[in-house]
């Protein structure tokens, strides 16, 4: 049987976990913190199929170099000098085309397809978690706005089978009543989904113990150890080349395996990089505050287009969200 080590363990790589777990594989997850505690603990657990779309858009590096001066922009790039963050930044840029901007629609469009599914079988199969099933309400200040959103959504949901609805500004305050008078239109999607992130960590962990999973907290991966040459005893000395590992070096000594998973967020990249795979992945920051016991909250999720802000409903508390930071 082959074995799996995984290097993260939040919503993502607890779920590979889990996937390959069930698939026969023996799985050993480490993390250098808490399991959960990274972005895991505080993202808007959104389950969009239908607003699966690439970052990189058209249009967006003109709209990023205005925000960059705007304090209260949703985007925030703090200045100093650090060549890889420019190196990806003109990356992303050079991406911020409609012709790989529709080439990333269609590449999103597999990962999005299986989603309602998978959330639907985690039940059956045991794992518990909140999730709501009452769609996402987007809002617009203008009516360019809603109409360009509306076009990317109904790409997606023609194929992932959900209908993006078109609303005028009365009919969105019919839904949500507090809604602003300046929204001049929204768009409904209502088969979309929402979950507690931190209860789908929860569910997975204990699920993950009952399928006798080895999930390791506080190990942070030093560096690997090839099937030639030496143990890595620095990450800055590991070079991949065309060798195969066969253990990873961390501070609770080596965890060997045949198959490795990096899935360790915002660290991905440097970590990857370290091991001598070098993914082009830059850790972004986003903000969110969780309201206890809110005196308002919307009967479904939230999202504010032009503000880039988010709010998800949970069960006793209201959670905003937004800003990217790098």
């Amino acid at each position: 049987m082959s074995r799996v080590v995984i290097v993260g363990a939040g919503v993502i790589g607890l779920m590979c976990a889990y996937e390959l777990r069930r698939n026969g594989f023996e799985v050993t997850v480490l993390d250098r913190s808490v399991p959960g505690s990274g972005c895991s603990s505080g993202n808007m657990g959104w389950i969009v199929p239908s607003f699966a779309r690439p970052l990189p858009a058209p249009g967006l590096v003109r709209q990023s170099i205005r925000r960059m001066f705007d304090r209260s922009s949703p985007l925030h790039i703090a200045p100093r000098a650090d060549l890889s963050l420019a190196r990806w930044l003109w990356r992303f840029w050079r991406h911020c085309n409609s012709r790989d901007y529709h080439a990333g629609l269609e590449a999103l469009v597999h990962l999005a397809v299986p989603a309602m599914t998978i959330l639907d079988r985690l039940r059956r199969e045991g794992v518990e978690f909140e999730m709501h099933e009452s769609g996402v309400l987007f809002l617009f200040l203008s009516r360019a706005a809603r109409d360009e959103v509306q076009q990317d959504l109904e790409f997606m949901g023609r194929e992932v089978g959900v209908t993006p609805q078109p609303l005028e500004s009365h009919e969105v305050r019919e839904l949500e009543p507090r809604v602003h008078a300046e929204v001049a239109g929204g768009i409904l999607v209502g088969q979309e989904r929402h979950v507690r992130p931190e209860s789908l960590v929860a569910g997975l962990l204990r699920r993950l113990q009952d399928m006798a999973v080895e999930i390791r907290a506080g190990v942070s991966v030093t560096g690997a150890r090839y099937d030639t040459g030496p143990a890595a005893a620095d990450m800055r000395n590991v070079r991949a080349g065309t060798r195969s590992a066969v253990a990873l070096v961390t501070s609770d000594g080596e965890v060997g395996g045949d198959l490795f998973l990096i899935a360790a967020g915002a660290w991905s990249g440097a970590l990857s990089a370290a091991l001598g795979v070098p993914l082009p992945i830059q850790g972004g920051k986003g903000y969110s505050i969780t309201i206890d016991r809110p005196t308002w909250r919307p009967a479904r999720a939230l999202y504010l287009d032009e503000a880039r802000v988010a709010l998800s409903p949970f069960e006793g508390q209201l959670r905003v969200g937004g800003t990217m930071e790098f």
